[in-house]
């Protein structure tokens, strides 16, 4: 039987979405780790590592997430930078803490997302692709945050939630800043900028091109110049339970290691 040429097409079509659908499911688990080197620390310093872990959004049944959190603790990094949406479930709070395990034991800070306070809802994901109508969802049940943050607290994490900190580790010591979710409106750049100089920038809007990975911010206008910095944005590691897709962005943590610029 000859299918008319609409037919075929529409029948091509559906193979095509029902291939791309398959790949999204199985790329949210192909969990990868990324390794950058910024030659950023001052002159003679020995190097630090440091481990980037962003958009856990850990539900208990994730087990091959979770055991894949647990390896890197075979990093041995030197400093851990957490940066929200670790949870989606009210359970998770447990298997968080045993999947970062000895990692909770070594230096780290961390900051809070809109998923580490609200329980994810059922919503578009092609909503993603339109601009933002500026509405916000906080009307799902509270997760149990004040639990969170007592768990990285208690291990010692500085709480960088609108605010500012200092760390040494190993031979340097970090000045860090950070703030509350801003799709929220949580964050107060007011609490947290340069003192006698005012906030630096008023929102982490950034082009596409920029959505993860090392860059420089602003990019370098000729070869030494240091008048910018480094910008790194992790593609996290987890999705919305409700959408378990990624298309061309695998789950990711980042080993970023520190350098001397000599």
């Amino acid at each position: 039987m000859v299918l008319p040429p609409m037919m075929r097409a529409l029948a091509a079509g559906g193979l095509a979405g029902a291939g791309l659908t398959a790949y999204a499911v199985w790329e949210t688990r192909a969990f990868c780790l990324r390794d950058v080197t910024i030659p950023l620390l001052p002159p003679g310093q020995p190097s630090l590592r440091v481990l980037h872990l962003s958009d856990i959004h850990l539900n208990p049944g994730q087990q091959r997430k979770q055991d894949w959190l647990a390896g890197l603790c075979a990093l041995e990094p030197d400093l851990v930078v957490n940066t929200g949406d670790n949870i989606a479930h009210p359970d998770s709070i447990p298997r968080l803490r045993d999947s970062l395990g000895p990692l909770l034991d070594l230096p780290g800070v961390f900051v809070f997302g809109s998923n580490d306070y609200y329980s994810p809802t059922l919503r578009n994901p092609l909503r993603y692709l339109l601009p933002d109508n500026g509405k916000r969802h906080t009307d799902s049940a509270l997760l149990p945050w004040r639990e969170l943050r007592e768990l990285f607290t208690g291990s010692g994490w500085l709480d960088l939630t609108n605010q500012r900190a200092s760390l040494k580790v190993g031979a340097t010591r970090f000045a860090f800043a950070g703030v509350d979710d801003p799709h929220l409106r949580y964050d107060r750049l007011d609490e947290v900028c340069v003192p006698g100089v005012g906030a630096l920038t008023t929102n982490c809007d950034l082009e596409p091109a920029r959505a993860k990975g090392l860059h420089r911010h602003p990019a370098r206008s000729r070869p030494g110049d240091r008048g910018s910095t480094w910008l790194h944005v992790s593609a996290g590691l987890g999705t919305s339970p409700y959408a378990q897709i990624r298309v061309a962005c695998r789950p990711e943590a980042t080993l970023l290691t520190l350098t001397s610029r000599d």
